[in-house]
């Protein structure tokens, strides 16, 4: 157990205010938007080396266009 124990069930158990709801609130946000913004870092890398990982909806380069139809096909039968 740490130091800090008896001091976060405290907080724990205790009802927020608006502000401190809000501030909360904030914070998960911006923590989400970060992480967000990494997977998305982390995706567009994989699709320029991958083509398997391109999104449905977004244009197949023509170079890799053949290669990810033929993946596509083998998804598809492997799933009937």
């Amino acid at each position: 157990m740490n130091m800090n124990s008896g001091y976060q069930m405290y907080q724990a158990e205790r009802g927020k205010s608006y502000a401190e709801q809000l501030q909360a609130d904030r914070q998960r946000g911006e923590r989400t938007a970060a992480v967000t913004r990494r997977w998305h870092a982390i995706m567009r890398t994989l699709r320029a080396y991958f083509p398997a990982y391109q999104a449905a909806d977004q244009p197949v380069p023509a170079s890799l266009g053949s290669s990810l139809f033929h993946v596509q096909d083998a998804c598809h039968q492997a799933h009937r």
